[in-house]
């Protein structure tokens, strides 16, 4: 597809490019178009470790090891949503969860823009209730704004955060998103280091997904005017 240019995936978090990105990413994937995912957080802040890793582990985990078990599910899941392994990417640095900043973030996207100069970047939106998630998106929205960008970036919205959204209707995209493709943040295996982090973290927005699994997004331009 020498026509299409590849795709730059920006995740803040392990499970967001599959709740909030996951039909797009599978529609690219199968249709032969190259995708990259470029992974920012540690995912060491979640409340799982302390909240529900005594039970299952007798111990809490330290943060850096439930950041590791999280990056096997955020591999995992990478490949069955179609990305080849090469193509699954840390960013250098990574940040702490729910301390993202703009600097920071800056210098990382840009990094990886100019990595990849011709990719159509895809991001989560700056209208999230998470603060990662809208350091991230903001950061986005201002390349585009300013003309850093090649191709008009794509900004995907949570589904539970589409009311924060103050602009026309989303683009709905959908695809086969299943319990094959949740199988890594749902699956727990404590002898072979599966935890099933990402479903005890957000149970209700795996569940949702598998009633609609549409994911829903908007173009950032740039400025005119």
């Amino acid at each position: 597809m020498a026509s299409t240019p590849p795709v730059l995936a920006l995740v803040p978090h392990q499970d967001d490019e599959l709740l909030i990105m996951g039909a797009a990413l599978r529609n690219a994937t199968a249709a032969g178009r190259e995708v990259h995912l470029v992974l920012f957080g540690l995912g060491d802040g979640t409340a799982v470790r302390r909240r529900d890793m005594p039970a299952l582990l007798g111990r809490e985990p330290s943060p850096e090891e439930i950041g590791r078990v999280r990056d096997r599910e955020f591999s995992m899941s990478a490949h069955l949503l179609g990305v080849e392994r090469a193509h699954v990417h840390a960013a250098t640095p990574r940040q702490r969860e729910k301390s993202f900043t703009r600097d920071t973030t800056h210098e990382v996207v840009t990094g990886w823009v100019q990595r990849l100069p011709d990719a159509e970047v895809w991001v989560v939106s700056e209208h999230d209730e998470n603060p990662d998630h809208s350091v991230l998106g903001a950061v986005v929205a201002d390349l585009a704004a300013n003309g850093g960008l090649r191709h008009p970036a794509r900004a995907f919205v949570a589904p539970w955060c589409r009311d924060r959204l103050p602009h026309p209707p989303l683009e709905r995209e959908t695809a086969d998103i299943g319990y094959r493709e949740q199988y890594p943040y749902r699956y727990t295996d404590v002898a072979a280091g599966q935890w099933g982090v990402g479903l005890r973290s957000v149970r209700g927005y795996f569940d949702a997904q598998l009633d609609d699994p549409a994911c829903w997004s908007h173009r950032l331009e740039p400025a005119t005017g």
